[in-house]
């Protein structure tokens, strides 16, 4: 706040936050589902003294059921050149009981070496990252990753219901073409 000139927490709010005289009602939007959060409240008289900050703790409602959480992959569009960079769309569509998902492309070279596989994977997936925005997803995710050309990768998501009890870890392998014009190549069985 102090290099923009703001002295206290009152003051950031006063300039940022939503001024109002009367009842007021406000929805928040794009806030996780279960998640603690505090909604500051700073009121001042037509003398400009502040009141004491108003702190409300408020949890969201959590999303999902309490049944099998699973999800389903499908592989999208690649493109981009070489100036730019690749790029692989991969969709992650999350059933009913999803609370949240996580979810990964992975080159298929490296899953298989002894650094990654599925037991290191699922441990990775499943620990929490509080400092990527990306790494909770909550509904349909549309990703784009940076992929190469002429290459195999699996696409990876597992996600937890409403219990935080995780469901199957899903894959998808598939190849990406050689070009950017080229049509994916998915892996049968998989």
């Amino acid at each position: 706040g102090p290099w923009m000139g703001f002295v206290t927490m009152g003051d950031m709010i006063k300039a940022w936050g939503i001024t109002q005289t009367e009842t007021y009602q406000y929805t928040w939007t794009n806030q996780n589902p279960g998640t603690d959060y505090e909604i500051y409240v700073q009121c001042w008289d037509v003398n400009n003294v502040d009141a004491d900050m108003i702190i409300i703790p408020v949890t969201t409602l959590n999303m999902g059921g309490e049944g099998v959480a699973e999800m389903t992959i499908e592989i999208g569009e690649f493109g981009g050149d070489e100036d730019y960079g690749y790029y692989q769309w991969v969709t992650y569509i999350p059933n009913e009981n999803v609370s949240l998902h996580r979810d990964i492309i992975i080159e298929k070279e490296a899953y298989e070496s002894e650094e990654w596989g599925e037991e290191n994977l699922l441990n990775y997936l499943k620990q929490d990252n509080p400092w990527d925005p990306y790494w909770d997803q909550y509904g349909i995710d549309e990703a784009q990753w940076s992929a190469k050309p002429d290459t195999w990768y699996i696409a990876f998501s597992i996600a937890k219901n409403a219990n935080d009890e995780w469901g199957p870890l899903a894959g998808v392998e598939f190849k990406t073409p050689g070009n950017s014009t080229g049509v994916n190549e998915l892996a049968s069985g998989k």
